[in-house]
């Protein structure tokens, strides 16, 4: 009985099997359609990794550490700020030593630095790198690239989000080394002067050179004559009249960059004494003193050109106001001839030069300028007054013009002679009579301050 029942379980179990069986089917082990392995594993690929994430620029893709800002000190004495990044430059401000100024850039040697507003408008300029140091440069703040869409996937999946933007590194900023203070002095002494200037007023002083001509050949002309007249030697020779000092002013105006008119006038003057004494005869002494001297005050107007900001070339016309005068002093024993003798004349020359602008300060130059000019002088007038103490105690008195001519007397040598006469020499041993002239031509330094507005 016990062995039936076992024999029923087995066969219902099994039948209960065979059911479950045909209900369920086999175990399913495809692979669905939606799920594409290898495209997966493309996207994967092709995804932001999330150690950069889509915005993340590595340090060496970062833009240049821009700077805001550059704070300075001033350590030099005084410090110049200029208008334009070169020592010729015009001045516009002056800092005492330790002042603090901000610097917009750096351009090669030289700070851009904002300035307060002065009368001319002025808020910025530019300062050499020697006459401060740097104490801090502010980094700008940094861009942010715009974002990069991701490539389009199949299925919109979620992404890691972008790591964020380090932070660009700011360099240390070392102090800028201070130049010696003999560089310092070298590039200010250079200063090659100056931005346009509407107008300028230059006031100067100085010497030169003069040929001078008749003058000086009349005074030594009648020392030879007397010295042959006498037959004796003169024991030394007449100085000519050549230096004298000079002095005057001009106004220049700009009319278009580079270019200026000039108006101006000068003074100058010279004068040469001479004193000589014939040896021969120490019983009967002879002596001659020669005086030759002239003035001329030349008013002109010039063409200014500036090929460079601190110099300049010039040429002009002049009119040359000249006084020419003579004093020659004769005397033999009791004998004593006395000639005194100014003329005056007027007349055109040429004037040219070249000249150097030394910037002291704001509007104030040093200017060292070489002119020289050409003018000869003719048709002198005036008044000669003669004395001779043996015959007359009454000075003759002869009006008219300067007259140079040659004379002879006993020997065959012609002596050149410079006297005012009423009317031109024609009388016995005269020749060659002209109206004599005086040579300004000459060359000039002068030396002066300019102030350009």
């Amino acid at each position: 009985m016990t062995h039936q029942r076992c024999r029923l379980f087995l066969i219902a179990s099994l039948g209960i099997l065979v059911v479950a069986a045909a209900a369920f089917g086999s175990p399913v082990t495809e692979t669905p359609k939606h799920f594409d392995a290898g495209t997966d594993l493309r996207q994967d690929s092709e995804r932001p990794s999330p150690e950069r994430g889509i915005l993340s620029t590595s340090l060496d893709e970062q833009p240049g550490n821009s700077a805001k800002g550059i704070k300075l000190k001033v350590t030099a004495e005084i410090a110049n700020v200029r208008v334009k990044p070169f020592i010729g430059s015009n001045i516009v401000r002056q800092f005492p030593e330790s002042t603090i100024l901000e610097a917009e850039l750096k351009e090669g040697e030289w700070f851009l630095v904002k300035i307060e507003p002065d009368e001319t408008g002025t808020v910025s300029g530019y300062v050499h790198e020697s006459l401060v140091e740097v104490l801090e440069e502010i980094p700008a703040e940094a861009s942010v690239p715009a974002p990069v869409a991701p490539p389009p996937v199949e299925k919109t999946q979620e992404t890691t989000p972008p790591a964020a933007i380090p932070a660009p590194k700011t360099e240390e900023i070392k102090p800028v080394k201070k130049k010696p203070a003999v560089y310092e002095a070298t590039q200010e002494i250079l200063a090659d002067a100056a931005a346009e200037s509407p107008a300028y007023v230059f006031l100067w002083g100085g010497g030169g050179l003069t040929a001078v001509g008749d003058l000086n050949a009349g005074a030594e002309g009648l020392a030879d004559y007397y010295a042959a007249q006498l037959n004796r030697t003169a024991d030394s020779a007449v100085a000519p009249v050549r230096t004298g000092l000079q002095f005057g002013g001009e106004l220049g105006l700009s009319i278009v960059p580079g270019f200026r008119i000039a108006v101006g006038a000068e003074y100058l003057r010279a004068e040469k004494e001479s004193a000589l004494a014939f040896s021969g005869d120490a019983e009967i002494p002879a002596s001659f003193t020669v005086k030759p001297a002239f003035s001329a005050l030349p008013v002109h107007v010039s063409l200014v050109y500036y090929p460079l900001d601190f110099v300049y070339i010039k040429a002009g016309v002049g009119y040359f106001f000249a006084r020419a005068k003579y004093r020659y002093v004769f005397a033999h024993g009791d004998t004593l001839r006395d000639w005194q003798g100014e003329a005056n004349a007027g007349g055109a020359g040429l004037l040219g030069g070249i000249g150097v602008d030394l910037s002291l300060a704001r509007h104030f130059y040093l200017t060292a300028e070489i002119s020289g000019r050409y003018a000869k002088i003719s048709g002198f007038s005036g008044t000669d007054t003669f004395r001779d103490e043996n015959n007359s105690a009454e000075p003759y008195v002869e009006t008219g013009k300067l007259y140079a001519y040659d004379a002879r007397n006993s020997s065959p040598t012609a002596y050149s002679l410079v006297f005012i006469r009423d009317k031109k020499p024609l009388e016995s041993g005269v020749e060659n009579a002209k109206e004599a002239s005086l040579d300004l031509s000459g060359l000039s330094l002068r030396v002066g301050f300019k102030y350009k507005f």
